[in-house]
């Protein structure tokens, strides 16, 4: 059974709650037995250290679903080499992350997402020159496909974003490029205390306050909209600001 659970997070990287729990149903059902998913993620998660990989848990911003990610725990030379891309498209990757996290994009208010159709003009001119259009499509859909962008469509434009994996697996990373030594763009959520890109904004210039949508849910549940007050400067958070990549 936690063969056929490694296999799902293996090809997917990310396994949403709900649909882990079908595939133990189903499993349960067929062999006889009686097993939760938390079991079953222990016992991969068990399996896959010697690997350098662990099973850690998440949230879906949106949802509020739990989900669970298979990451790396560190980055061996086996690691290294055994990585779908290479240096120069690496490099890029990091760049765009650069791009997402910048406080351009992120002002006056949080983005944590670009139009395809702008994200090359926004990269440094030396990515630009290393790099044509069509080569920073391709690399761009590459990531989306192995799961460390996640595209969206609004009215006909494609819009890039961090995807949950790499909220995940990167987030020292990101913590440490872009929170408060580096671009201070970097965002938790007042709530859960986890990483925040989708969500809500306090209207207030300059207020850190950022709340997932259930976890505004949460935070103000049994008060009433005149009562509904950013927990940091005071302000009407009934107006806050929506953060999502088709807002």
């Amino acid at each position: 059974m936690s063969a056929v659970i490694a296999n799902a997070l293996i090809a997917n990287r990310v396994l949403r709650e709900g649909t882990g729990n079908e595939i133990i149903s189903k499993l349960n059902e067929i062999d006889g037995t009686d097993l939760s998913l938390k079991e079953v993620l222990g016992t991969v998660a068990g399996n896959v250290h010697e690997y350098d990989l662990d099973v850690i848990n998440a949230k879906d911003q949106e949802t509020g679903e739990p989900v669970y990610i298979l990451v790396n725990k560190e980055a061996s030379e086996a690691a290294k080499r055994a990585t779908l891309f290479d240096a120069g498209e690496i490099e890029l990757f990091k760049a765009i992350l650069d791009t997402l996290y910048s406080p351009e994009t992120n002002s006056p208010r949080d983005r944590f997402s670009i139009s395809m159709g702008l994200i090359r003009d926004l990269l440094d001119d030396e990515i630009k020159k290393r790099y044509s259009y069509a080569e920073t499509k391709y690399v761009i859909e590459r990531l989306v496909s192995l799961g460390w962008l996640t595209k969206y469509v609004r009215q006909g434009d494609e819009i890039i974003a961090p995807s949950l994996r790499t909220l995940a697996e990167l987030n020292s990373y990101l913590q440490e490029q872009y929170g408060q030594e580096g671009t201070d763009t970097y965002r938790k959520c007042a709530g859960c205390n986890q990483v925040f890109t989708i969500g809500r904004q306090c209207t207030t210039e300059g207020c850190r306050l950022r709340l997932h949508n259930k976890c505004a849910e949460i935070y103000f549940r049994g008060r009433d909209e005149s009562n509904q007050k950013c927990g940091l400067c005071g302000a009407d958070f009934t107006t806050a600001l929506t953060v999502h990549p088709l807002s």
